[in-house]
């Protein structure tokens, strides 16, 4: 009997089920602008937000809890494409996007691109070269998928742990933006904060695993999307633009750049291969806002989009989020949803970026130094903002604004009401908990069966199934949180960092495994090591030694290594039997069963006999 279960399962109320959660959302939201306008007190109108997500996240966690193995690992099996689309818009987006994102229009400008043009591009490579057929392997992670391509136990744990890595390093990110997220709408100290957020997501792992994880993360990419989209409307309109912030912004761009040009703002050129990321400060805002090139030049701006579309199309969480989808078809459909979703967001983040930049060159420069608007002190009183007023009139590189706040600078300057400015850091805290929760879920899986049970974790009792892997969430939890509390470093840096790895290590392998049937295990391992090597030494010397690439950029030598070492590598080997060959040219059937399930009867089949024998 097929592991897969019929589509009759699919909940036809599930939209039902989500319309009543925005409608509760927004509730919340409404009821807070109320009582804001009543006189409700800041801390009150804060613990209202943040408490009114928490708990329809616990409420949501608690009502898909689950015990079957095929629940936690899977959902089952049954999640809709437009959920799995959420699912996977707000994974890659993650809280570090939505925070740094406007602040990189905003400070960047057009360089800010290479992110956006990257990520898109990765998603779509994806889409045509990778989902369909992991999907089709049925594997619930890129080592379990690389231990059933090449009938290899030992690649399985090596990519295991390769793995790793990248994903420890986006959790930690997510972990870290999240905390800053809840610093700005809770009153708690760090560590308090830290075990809060920790039990959230230890909340929603243990409960029900993927099939939690699943259907919180839609709810979140909800909470993401009408947090952000809603207030950037509105403050467009307050600005005198149309209601769609998407359509309005190159006019004003063009706008921009006269007016940058008539305060002597000097048109400044990177060199080709310079990569600037810039954190706070007042340099970002000395250079033309549209002006191409300026923080990254021009071969550094495409190797960058490379970089990132490697990273994005090797992700490991894009993987377990395609497994719990009904189908090859739905796989195809659901990443078309994310890819249409994260368009949005980013058009959206663009046009924040350029608000942004109007409203200072109008409100602020050319001011007196005493003159200041109102909201300028608010905003240097949260720490979101500095001035430079040793000048008799500022100019635009008077003032500087954190990076990761700029889309709460922006309501705030525009004067929107204190509960739309929270309900935007409430998009960025559920989009941060939702892609670490996902990261903490795959590498979870991946320790507790690719390690621990080890490479047959399939004929390892459910119930120390279960067991092994809801104490791994629980430890991988903790730790993460540790991590983001001690570690120092930008949340985008880590990002870039994990995105590299993947891109070098993960999304080689995968495309040769699919498209290259002589590849081999042997080729796989050493591409693996390879490009990890490669990439890791590019990253360190980059950041650290002052030589070689730029963290962002190492995936560009990574990616290659790692290719021409599983080429040499499988070249040198005996070629894969016939059964892995089989197993290749079924993977490229949409049609049929699902090989991980198909694989795991036979093996079953084959003990039942010995034991029988």
């Amino acid at each position: 009997m097929s592991l897969t279960p019929s589509r009759h399962l699919v909940n036809p109320l599930l939209g039902v089920y989500f319309g009543i959660f925005a409608s509760l959302l927004i509730g919340i939201v409404l009821m807070a602008l109320m009582l804001e306008q009543l006189g409700l007190e800041d801390h009150l109108l804060r613990g209202l937000i943040s408490g009114g997500l928490v708990a329809l996240l616990a409420g949501l966690a608690l009502a898909t809890r689950s015990n079957a193995i095929f629940e936690l690992l899977y959902a089952g099996r049954r999640v809709p494409a437009v959920f799995t689309g959420l699912t996977l818009a707000v994974t890659l987006l993650g809280g570090t996007m939505v925070a740094a994102l406007p602040g990189l229009f905003y400070l960047m400008g057009f360089d800010a691109l290479f992110l956006t043009v990257g990520m898109t591009t990765g998603l779509v490579v994806f889409a045509i070269l990778i989902a369909p057929y992991i999907r089709k392997s049925g594997a619930y992670s890129v080592p379990a998928y690389l231990g059933l391509r090449f009938a290899s136990p030992m690649l399985r744990v090596v990519a295991a742990a390769i793995a790793s890595v990248p994903l420890l390093l986006l959790i930690v990110a997510e972990l870290k933006v999240a905390l800053m997220a809840g610093s700005w709408l809770t009153e708690l100290s760090p560590l308090v904060l830290t075990i809060a957020l920790s039990l959230v997501l230890v909340l929603v792992l243990v409960s029900g695993g993927m099939r939690s994880l699943s259907w919180t993360s839609a709810a979140q990419a909800i909470v993401m999307l009408l947090a952000v989209l809603i207030p950037v409307m509105i403050i467009a309109v307050l600005m005198g633009h149309l209601p769609v912030p998407q359509l309005s912004h190159g006019r004003i761009t063009r706008t921009l750049l006269r007016a940058e040009f008539t305060q002597g703002i000097p048109e400044v050129l990177a060199d080709a291969f310079a990569f600037d990321l810039p954190d706070r400060g007042f340099e970002a805002a000395t250079r033309r806002f549209a002006t191409a090139f300026s923080n990254i030049g021009q071969g550094a701006f495409v190797l960058s989009i490379l970089a990132v579309m490697a990273g994005v199309a090797g992700q490991p969480t894009l993987i377990s989020r395609i497994a719990a989808t009904p189908g090859v078809y739905a796989t195809r459909k659901s990443v078309a949803w994310a890819i249409c979703m994260i368009g949005l967001v980013f058009l959206t983040m663009s046009a924040a970026g350029v608000f942004l930049r109007e409203t200072i060159m109008s409100d602020i420069a050319g001011l007196p130094a005493g003159q200041l608007p109102s909201w300028v002190a608010s905003l240097v009183s949260r720490e979101w903002a500095s001035v430079d007023t040793g000048t008799a009139r500022l100019a635009l590189s008077s003032f500087a604004i954190r990076r990761d706040a700029a889309l709460p600078v922006l309501a705030v300057a525009n004067e929107v009401p204190t509960a739309l400015v929270y309900t935007i850091i409430m998009g960025v805290l559920a989009a941060a908990l939702a892609a670490a929760a996902t990261g903490l879920a795959t590498l979870g899986t991946i320790l507790s069966e690719d390690v621990v049970n080890g490479p047959q974790s399939e004929l390892v009792v459910d119930g120390v199934r279960r067991t092994v892997l809801r104490l791994a969430f629980v430890a991988l939890t903790f730790f993460a949180g540790w991590m983001a509390l001690v570690t120092p470093g930008d949340p985008l840096e880590f990002l870039l960092w994990s995105l590299t790895l993947s891109g070098s290590t993960i999304f080689p392998v995968l495309l040769l495994s699919i498209w290259w049937k002589r590849c081999n295990g042997w080729g796989a391992m050493l591409g693996l090591l390879a490009g990890f090597a490669v990439a890791l030494v590019s990253i360190l010397s980059g950041e650290f030694a002052g030589f070689g690439l730029a963290g962002p950029m190492a995936a560009v030598v990574g990616a290659p290594a790692a290719l021409i070492a599983m080429g040499v590598g499988s070249l040198l080997t005996p070629p894969p039997g016939r059964h892995v060959l089989e197993l290749v040219r079924d993977l490229r059937v949409p049609g049929g069963d699902t090989l991980y399930d198909r694989e795991v009867r036979q093996v079953l089949v084959e003990r039942r006999r010995q034991m029988g024998g």
